[in-house]
């Protein structure tokens, strides 16, 4: 599975479901930007994370 299709599966689960898995939302967002940062549980940090993959999809299209 490419990147794309991961962010957008991770996007559409989140936007169906309401759910933010904390891991699987940091590993995407780490490859994706090449980080390494350490999952944190803070809701505000979680939706962050989501609206940021959510905009670098939008600029790969």
């Amino acid at each position: 599975m490419d990147l794309k299709q991961k962010v957008n599966e991770l996007i559409s689960d989140v936007e169906q479901s309401h759910r933010y898995s904390m891991s699987r939302i940091y590993s995407i967002y780490n490859e994706v930007f090449d980080t390494n940062e350490q999952p944190q549980s803070c809701a505000s940090c979680l939706i962050r994370k989501v609206n940021l993959l959510k905009k670098w999809l939008n600029e790969q299209i």
